[in-house]
């Protein structure tokens, strides 16, 4: 194909999007319902991809070794993550555990964790409903160590927004 019949092809295919007078009703549809957006974002009803409005976060909440309860740094950022909820969000909590016990130990820890950042979060106003709750425990370090190691880092719960289907 030559470069003017790619050019010719394209324009005539914009001149019927940006000027659906000239096309009937059903033909108008199929061309603006066959647009999408590349990343997911809305087709508006002229053709155009919604400006993408980023989510807030993400946030960590480490805790201290031992401990399941969110402690004062850990409330700062819970506090921060409600303050960044609004209508049409959902939040994921996942809890994290190191490994210096065992596995079967560390999942429930983990799940105890996400579990204070969850009452912590409603206690701030974000609804119950909007809040999931998964326990990795040792499965998905952030530091890798060998088995028996505490790593603060590990030990910690993430605060993930997300999109509500509407």
């Amino acid at each position: 194909m030559t470069s003017l019949f790619k050019f010719a092809c394209a324009a005539a295919f914009l001149s019927s999007v940006l000027m659906p007078s000239t096309l009937g009703a059903q033909d108008h549809d199929a061309t603006t319902s066959a647009l999408a957006c590349a990343d997911d974002r809305a087709s508006g009803s002229n053709g155009s991809c919604a400006a993408s409005e980023t989510l807030p976060g993400p946030f960590i909440v480490f805790f201290p070794w031992g401990q399941m309860g969110v402690d004062e740094d850990g409330a700062m950022i819970v506090d921060d993550a409600a303050s960044s909820f609004t209508d049409g969000l959902a939040i994921t909590l996942t809890g994290h555990s190191d490994r210096s016990g065992p596995a079967a130990v560390n999942r429930r820890i983990s799940q105890r964790r996400a579990e204070a950042v969850r009452d912590a979060l409603i206690d701030r106003g974000v609804p119950a409903e909007v809040i999931a709750i998964e326990a990795e425990g040792e499965a998905a370090l952030l530091i890798g160590t060998s088995d028996g190691v505490r790593e603060a880092q590990n030990r910690r719960v993430e605060i993930l927004f997300s999109r509500t289907a509407e």
